[in-house]
């Protein structure tokens, strides 16, 4: 991963998979002076190939509130910055349009709502009290590393109902599927589907056991016994299991590790 910011980038525009702007934080000024100076801006050269960005907040909304002009589907590009190229092209609901988005999202946006939350209120408790507990007292820790990390993964875990022992498969996997930097080494780009391949045979087994058994409040459950989702081709299937994964890790964790910096 890069340390420094590319000196390739495309002189005619900021380049903003650059990572050097995140490792380094040097990123709020420049994202500062594109939404004052090219709001919408070209950028022509990047290792992901070219892309647009858009950076003000009324301009995003303006574009997520038209699908019908700016879409989401796979088969236009996606939703990442990455080019979906032979074995790593995995269909996913939030990289679809209507109707085929919303048939799929309303299956699991119940495991999200306000009357799961309060049903898995004992157990979110529970877990981060314990996590609360086994953290060291009068000594520095990675606040990320000790409680931001394996909170979400504990969270994930109950709401998959996933083998708890087996937990933190979900943060490896998370972590290759959020990875788009190993797409662009052949090697890497291997490893990244070969463990996305573990991934879909454990889960496989899990759809099965669930399958069988009586629908439940679980995240796989309303999968299996769901009309849109019960009967995916594998690629969907490990689509949206990484979109599942990734999503429910990655944006916790950050939130709960940017409340530590905001309120530390």
């Amino acid at each position: 991963m890069a340390t420094q910011l590319r000196e390739d980038a495309d002189p005619g525009g900021v380049d903003v998979t650059d990572a050097a702007l995140y490792i380094t934080d040097s990123w709020r000024p420049v994202f500062e002076r594109m939404r004052r100076d090219a709001p919408v801006q070209y950028c022509a050269n990047s290792p992901f190939g070219p892309y647009w960005s858009v950076t003000r907040h009324a301009d995003i909304q303006a574009v997520e509130a038209r699908p019908d002009i700016f879409s989401s589907d796979m088969k236009y590009g996606g939703i990442t910055v990455l080019d979906q190229v032979g074995e790593i092209n995995r269909p996913q609901f939030i990289a679809a349009d209507r109707p085929y988005h919303g048939e799929q999202r309303r299956v699991v946006a119940p495991a999200f709502g306000p009357g799961e939350m309060a049903r898995m209120a004992g157990s979110i408790r529970l877990r981060t009290a314990e996590l609360l507990d086994s953290l060291p007292v009068g000594s520095e820790f990675n606040w990320a590393q000790k409680v931001s990390i394996p909170l979400t993964t504990d969270m994930l875990a109950i709401l998959f109902d996933f083998p708890w022992a087996d937990r933190h498969l979900l943060t490896l996997w998370s972590d290759i599927a959020g990875d788009i930097e190993m797409a662009l080494n052949p090697v890497t780009a291997a490893e990244s589907v070969r463990h996305g391949t573990e991934m879909l045979a454990y889960f496989d087994r899990l759809f099965a056991q669930r399958k069988a058994l009586p629908p439940s409040d679980d995240l796989i459950s309303m999968m299996v016994h769901s009309q849109a989702m019960g009967n995916m081709p594998d690629l969907d299937r490990i689509g949206n299991l990484f979109l599942l994964i990734v999503c429910g890790n990655d944006t916790t964790r950050d939130s709960m590790s940017g409340a530590g910096v905001a309120f530390g």
